[in-house]
């Protein structure tokens, strides 16, 4: 499957800084499920280090601020990390991740939304029913 998912995803694994990367837990794009489902990593003639410069130098253009941007960057790591995760019935029927990847993925995923990984696993994880009775 030639097509690629959004190309923010590959900038941040591929074209950012290896401090950045480091900071948002990422590894290449081929490691996570939302972009391994295709065989696309690289498009002829697209460096993703300097689309990676290009994104940040738009969005400080456009008045963005650097924490924002910051936060953005964190937020679409944290949903790279989310695809990682599987889940299956613990033992007291509740769901919890399959494996240490899961887990890994689950909270590296919390620490990058600033929220604690129990209760990241318990919105995921918890089916919530409406009835029309409310």
């Amino acid at each position: 499957n030639p097509e690629r998912n959004y190309h923010i995803f590959y900038q941040l694994c591929e074209g950012a800084p290896a401090a950045d990367r480091k900071k948002l837990h990422l590894g290449k794009a081929s490691d996570y499920h939302y972009l391994n489902q295709s065989t696309c990593y690289d498009l002829p003639g697209v460096n993703n280090a300097e689309e990676y410069k290009r994104t940040v130098l738009a969005m400080t253009r456009v008045g963005i601020p650097l924490l924002d941007q910051e936060s953005i960057f964190r937020t679409v790591a944290a949903v790279l990390h989310l695809g990682n995760v599987r889940f299956h019935t613990g033992a007291d029927e509740a769901a919890v991740p399959t494996d240490a990847r899961s887990q890994e993925h689950l909270e590296y995923a919390a620490e990058l939304l600033g929220v604690e990984w129990a209760a990241l696993c318990k919105a995921l994880a918890t089916r919530t029913r409406h009835t029309p009775e409310g």
